[in-house]
C-alpha cells in the first residue's frame, strides 16, 4: 500500500473512538469548505454542525473502507432530519472521499489530512486533543479457542459465538436468533458472551447464553424494537425470557451441560 500517510494519522483513524473520530471528520470538512471559499459557520445545534451559505450541514464520519480503495460512496445515513444536508467523509486507503447525496464532492489526498490532523490535535479548531483509542472490542481468542474445544469434545460442531459489553435492555442483537443469520451462520449452535463492561475478556464476564439454534421458534420475539427498527421483518430475542437452561455463568458450566446431553 503506498500512501503518503503519518503513522500517527492512520493509527488514530483505526483505533481513535468515535467522539474523536467525529471531530477530526468535522475539521477536515471545515478546513476544505474553508479552501473552496465558502462561508461556513460552526453551529452544534439541534442535529447540524455547520452553516454553510446558508445551508444546514451535518458531517458523518466513517472509516469502514480504510483497508480498500473507494471510488464512489459507499456509507448511506438512514436517520435524516428534514431541512439538514448531510457531508459524508470516507477514509480508504487513497485518503478520504467527500460526498453529499452520493455525489462525490471531493477526494482529499492525505497530505491534506495530515495537515489538518496535526492543527486539529493541537487545538487548531477549538480545543487540543489527548488522542483516545477505542477499546478491545474482539472477543478474547483464549475464550474463542475454549468454547471451540468444548463443542468438539462434546461431539457437537463449533457454534457461532458473538459478544456484546453494552446491552440495550432486554433487547438482543440482530443475529443471536439463527433465523436472522445467513445459512453458512447458522452452525448447529448459539453461543453468546455479555459481559459487564469492556474489554471482554474472562475477568468482565457476566454470562454465557448458550443454545442449540433449532430452539430459535421457542425463544420469545421482542415485539418493539429499540435499535434497527428500520430495517424490515428484523426479529430480536427478548433476553429476560431466555430460559434458565440456556444459561450459564462460565464456559465451564455451559461445559457440563453439553456432557449432560444438552439440548
Amino acid at each position: 500500500m503506498t500512501m503518503a500517510v503519518s503513522t500517527d494519522l492512520f493509527d488514530f483513524i483505526r483505533s481513535a473512538n468515535m467522539p474523536q473520530l467525529g471531530s477530526y471528520g468535522e475539521a477536515v470538512y471545515e478546513e476544505f469548505i474553508h479552501s473552496t471559499g465558502a462561508d461556513i459557520i460552526r453551529l452544534h445545534v439541534g442535529r447540524a454542525d455547520f452553516d454553510v451559505n446558508g445551508v444546514r450541514v451535518d458531517v458523518k464520519t466513517s472509516r469502514r473502507q480504510l483497508g480498500r480503495m473507494l471510488e464512489k460512496p459507499v456509507f448511506k445515513y438512514r436517520h435524516e432530519v428534514p431541512g439538514t444536508h448531510y457531508a459524508i467523509l470516507e477514509f480508504h486507503q487513497l485518503g478520504a472521499l467527500l460526498s453529499m447525496s452520493e455525489k462525490v464532492i471531493a477526494r482529499i489526498n492525505w497530505t491534506f489530512l495530515n495537515s489538518v490532523f496535526e492543527k486539529w490535535r493541537i487545538g487548531g479548531f477549538g480545543k487540543a486533543h489527548n488522542i483516545k483509542r477505542e477499546a478491545k472490542k474482539s472477543l478474547c481468542p483464549v475464550m474463542i479457542e475454549r468454547t471451540k474445544r468444548v463443542f468438539i469434545e462434546a461431539g457437537l460442531p463449533e457454534p457461532y459465538m458473538l459478544q456484546r459489553t453494552v446491552m440495550f435492555d432486554k433487547e438482543s442483537p440482530h443475529n443471536l436468533l439463527p433465523t436472522q443469520r445467513k445459512p453458512d451462520k447458522q452452525t448447529g449452535a448459539t453461543v453468546f458472551f455479555v459481559f459487564h463492561q469492556a474489554p471482554p475478556i474472562q475477568e468482565n464476564l457476566k454470562e454465557v447464553i448458550a443454545f442449540p439454534d433449532s430452539a430459535d421458534s421457542g425463544l420469545v420475539r421482542l415485539k418493539k424494537l429499540r435499535t434497527a427498527c428500520h430495517i424490515e421483518n428484523l426479529e430480536k430475542a427478548d433476553i429476560d425470557l431466555i430460559p434458565p437452561k440456556y444459561r450459564f455463568a462460565s464456559i465451564e458450566a455451559l461445559q457440563m451441560a453439553l456432557r449432560e446431553n444438552w439440548c
